[in-house]
């Protein structure tokens, strides 16, 4: 009896404590504890649904290196799994992948979330996460919507942080360039654990600022919790810059960004900056705060979009007819 096809929808996240560097690169196991956001309208629809071949398809835009990633992992994951047969995967971001994004979180997390309910495996979402993690680190989080965590150890998953009592801020995603990165974060990451004089300090002080986010979150202390990921995010693109070749992700309109949040900033308004492995700059804000800082980058030349949007991001998945 032929299957029904199963839709799926997840959502890119941004680490505000990030984890940037792995113990194991086949498993992807995450050097350091991270902790991230949802991001409710950043999403990959994908559809996962049986194959006119017995073989795995996949359908969309994407670069050769790209396609060939997603299909291996879609061969890895079912063989893991125990399940056959081939699969016709349609894929499709509503925002640019490759750029800084999380495409690959928001992914990884859409073809574990659906493989799991094509094959009615209803695996535990800590099992789903691990086979997410295998795909992209990141795509562990993006199983959760909200504030999600997740830790190191020889087989991590992740888990929401934040469940009884959500804590609604604002997200400002400001694109500054909307081509493909020309390194892509699992290259400048080993590039940077091997060659950056700055990584072995990175490490070491990944465990209290995980733990100071944590508290700020469970606080609800916004100042506490910008101060601690805007300084995390500084110090991992400080060993970016640092590696040998020297990388830089942002371009004149991310530093340009920078320099404004700081100057909003002291005028009282709860705003703070994170950034991922490339040149978009993401806006934590409080809600009544949100349209005074979209405000202050009206003019600002080199922003190609502005995303208003929230945290959230938990995965939608439905059964289609």
């Amino acid at each position: 009896m032929k299957k029904a096809p199963i839709k799926i929808s997840a959502a890119a996240n941004v680490a505000l404590i990030k984890y940037w560097g792995k113990t194991d690169l086949e498993k992807n196991i995450p050097s350091a504890p991270s902790l991230s956001v949802g991001i409710e309208d950043l999403r990959t629809d994908t559809i996962i649904s049986e194959s006119r071949e017995d073989k795995d398809t996949l359908i969309g835009k994407f670069k050769k290196s790209d396609e060939q990633r997603i299909l291996n992992y879609v061969f890895m994951a079912k063989k893991l799994l125990g399940v056959s047969g081939g699969l016709e995967i349609e894929t499709e971001n509503n925002f640019p992948a490759s750029s800084g994004l999380a495409s690959s979180a928001s992914g990884f997390a859409a073809i574990a979330l659906g493989i799991d309910k094509f094959y009615g495996l209803d695996m535990p979402r800590e099992d789903i996460s691990r086979l997410a993690r295998l795909g992209s680190g990141s795509a562990a989080r993006s199983i959760y919507g909200g504030f999600v965590q997740m830790d190191t150890g020889p087989d991590p998953f992740a888990k929401p942080l934040i469940v009884e009592d959500p804590w609604p801020l604002d997200i400002l995603v400001l694109v500054t360039e909307e081509q493909p990165k020309k390194m892509s974060s699992t290259d400048s990451m080993n590039l940077t654990k091997d060659t950056s004089p700055f990584y072995s300090a990175w490490l070491d002080t990944q465990e209290a600022d995980f733990l100071k986010a944590k508290d700020a979150i469970e606080e609800k202390d916004f100042w506490k919790l910008a101060q601690i990921s805007e300084h995390n995010c500084l110090k991992m693109h400080s060993t970016i810059m640092t590696s040998k070749p020297p990388h830089v992700y942002w371009n004149p309109t991310t530093v340009e960004i920078l320099h404004q949040v700081q100057k909003i900033q002291k005028k009282g308004l709860r705003v703070f900056f994170t950034i991922d492995a490339g040149p978009q700059v993401k806006l934590i804000c409080d809600p009544s705060d949100t349209q005074r800082v979209l405000e202050q980058f009206e003019s600002t030349s080199g922003i190609s979009r502005r995303i208003v949007t929230k945290v959230g991001g938990e995965p939608q998945i439905e059964q289609l007819a």
